[in-house]
């Protein structure tokens, strides 16, 4: 699914300007249609139908059907013994959006994609990203993905926009202290540089709200410039896999309710 694509998609169907209701007081000046506005409507529908068919989603035959049926609608020939598109009344066509736009909104909940920054835990990383497909998520682990001729940094920064959330793993995988002095540093476990790195490069593209930082063992050094930033404990009973998903649904996540009740 092209997130871009639909998002433009969304912004121009929320901009359509439609005629306003009739009032139902007072005499209503003007046509009782709109033409242009039906034709846009019905091109949106056919667009989003073709998105749709690229995407591989959970509801995707359900969001499918409702797209089909109401393009059709919006496309259906009068009876008038002529082929032109019948005219749906101005009350028709706001219902029409209102349907369109759900419909397109629960599509971006369900494509939205999730970025695993991760140290060299394999088995940490292995598990978040296994539990993100039990959601019904892609996790996007930056070497599983084609290169498409880029360099690591164009690679990433492709990937990374077309990415919703992140899931940050601090695994202990370096040492290091500060150095005061003449005097040897005391050294502590700390994650990698680049996912620190990673760290601040998702707070910034994604706000903190969208970046969920998982933290393997005890002791672990923490950035504390990174404060209001969600940190969970990576546990062996595995108690971190709801907090991800509460993280993950408040943020528009759509994650199916049967999955959320055995987590």
């Amino acid at each position: 699914m092209d997130r871009n694509k639909l998002q433009t998609l969304r912004e121009k169907v929320e901009a359509l300007a439609l005629p306003k209701l009739p009032s139902k007081q007072g005499y209503h000046h003007g046509l009782d249609y709109d033409e242009a506005g039906q034709k846009a409507l019905a091109a949106a529908a056919t667009t989003a139908t073709g998105l749709l068919n690229k995407a591989k989603l959970a509801r995707g035959a359900i969001h499918q059907k409702k797209l089909v049926a109401l393009a059709d609608q919006l496309k259906a020939t009068s009876n008038n013994g002529f082929s032109s598109t019948a005219r749906l009344p101005i009350a028709a066509l706001h219902t029409a959006r209102t349907t369109l736009l759900r419909i397109l909104k629960a599509v971006d909940a369900e494509s939205r994609k999730v970025f695993i920054v991760h140290g060299r835990d394999e088995a940490m990383r292995k598990e978040a990203q296994a539990t993100l497909h039990r959601f019904g998520i892609d996790g996007i682990v930056l070497h599983e993905e084609i290169n498409e001729g880029q360099t690591i940094i164009e690679k990433f920064d492709r990937e990374a926009r077309a990415c919703g959330y992140a899931v940050v793993l601090f695994s202990p995988d370096d040492m290091g202290g500060l150095r005061v002095g003449k005097t040897a540093p005391k050294l502590s476990p700390r994650a990698r540089q680049n996912v620190v790195l990673e760290l601040g490069y998702f707070v910034a593209l994604l706000g903190r709200k969208n970046v969920f930082v998982l933290v393997a063992g005890s002791g672990l050094e923490q950035p504390s410039d990174f404060h209001g930033v969600v940190y969970e404990s990576y546990d062996k009973a595995g108690s971190w896999k709801r907090r991800l998903a509460n993280e993950l649904s408040a943020q528009g996540f759509y994650i199916d309710p049967a999955v959320l009740k055995k987590v």
